[in-house]
């Protein structure tokens, strides 16, 4: 893990509340990761996350602190189970996967919110109920990254029932209005936390309306505020429409390897468009070249009536980015830093 991904890995869980204690309390626990990167494998950079009133992202409370490396909870249970139902104990061998749990949430009034996928061991989902405080996070991060998850989660908050999923034996820790579950699943760690409820046994009956679909079912199931690989081409050409792109993009090639929520798939769509414009507009400012500074200038500038960013603009503070870059390009000022604010290849 270099020290980009270590940046990016910041950047995405970044806090909701008390910032300052809990930035502090993840910088010290990846530090303490990388003061032993053998068994740490790559983990894909990703940008950063959006505003989190009123999406509330990775970690509150006592739980943050621990997922600022790895975003909390667990896993899975059997199919159609009712609310009421608690999770029963392990019938089955321990279930394995190598990637993407493929989990849904069947309960009634929970829908989802928030679908982020890196790689296939990388990626969290948010369902929320209502318009209320009640969420559930579902994250997947490699395996070996599990043991820190662990012993971060412990020294704040206190194991309260062991419960059983998928053939495993699990434990629900219970911090300052979460609920939090961690389990290892083949390659990947698979985590669960839940906010706004008021138990451990809400949380173990919520998990029990969880179902385990496979690849091909998954993506089915995740709604029309998800873009899927099968459609992110012709999204991509749609969300382009009144936006210019760089020499040697074309909107079709824009497809998404990964369902992604609308707001993410448009991140990685703007993140080819302003990293193609910067680097011209910076190969251009070395070599004194004004006309192609002046192409750069004049495509970023439309950024205001970009349709995709002012959509994005309501949910969350990605955007925000581009009208900096744009004003320092548009001043003919040094911009050789873009690569650390958005995700370039």
């Amino acid at each position: 893990m270099n020290q980009p991904e270590i940046d990016d890995l910041m950047r995405r869980v970044r806090p909701v509340a008390a910032p300052s204690r809990l930035h502090q309390a993840g910088q010290e626990l990846l530090e303490e990761i990388m003061s032993s990167t053998d068994d740490i494998p790559d983990v894909t950079p990703i940008p950063w996350r959006r505003r989190t009133p009123p999406r509330v992202w990775w970690l509150v409370g006592v739980a943050a602190a621990l997922a600022l490396v790895v975003p909390l909870a667990l896993t899975t249970l059997a199919r159609g189970r009712d609310h009421a139902a608690p999770a029963s104990p392990p019938e089955r061998p321990p279930y394995s996967v190598p990637g993407n749990p493929w989990l849904v949430l069947d309960a009634t009034g929970w829908q989802l919110e928030s679908l982020y996928q890196g790689s296939e061991r990388d990626g969290s989902m948010i369902y929320r109920r209502g318009q209320g405080q009640e969420r559930l996070t579902i994250s997947w991060l490699p395996v070996a990254l599990q043991r820190r998850t662990l012993e971060r989660l412990t020294e704040d908050a206190k194991p309260t029932k062991t419960i059983g999923y998928l053939g495993h034996r699990a434990t629900i820790y219970d911090g300052p209005g979460t609920w939090v579950t961690v389990l290892p699943l083949g390659q990947v760690s698979v985590s669960l936390r839940a906010t706004g409820l008021t138990s451990a046994e809400d949380f173990d009956n919520l998990l029990g309306n969880l179902t385990h679909l496979d690849e091909k079912t998954w993506p089915d199931h995740l709604g029309d505020t998800v873009v899927t690989p099968r459609e992110s081409a012709a999204e991509a050409v749609r969300v382009t429409a009144d936006i210019k792109l760089p020499a040697g993009v074309e909107a079709a090639d824009l497809r998404g390897e990964f369902p992604q929520d609308r707001y993410y798939f448009g991140m990685d769509v703007l993140n080819v468009v302003a990293c193609g414009w910067l680097e011209d507009y910076t190969r251009a400012r070395r070599a004194g070249d004004e006309r192609t500074m002046a192409e750069a200038d004049a495509a970023l500038g439309e950024y205001p009536h970009w349709t995709l960013l002012q959509e994005m603009n309501r949910t969350g503070d990605w955007g925000m980015a581009i009208p900096v870059y744009a004003t320092r390009v548009a001043s003919r000022s040094d911009v050789s830093d873009y690569p650390d604010t958005f995700v370039c290849d």
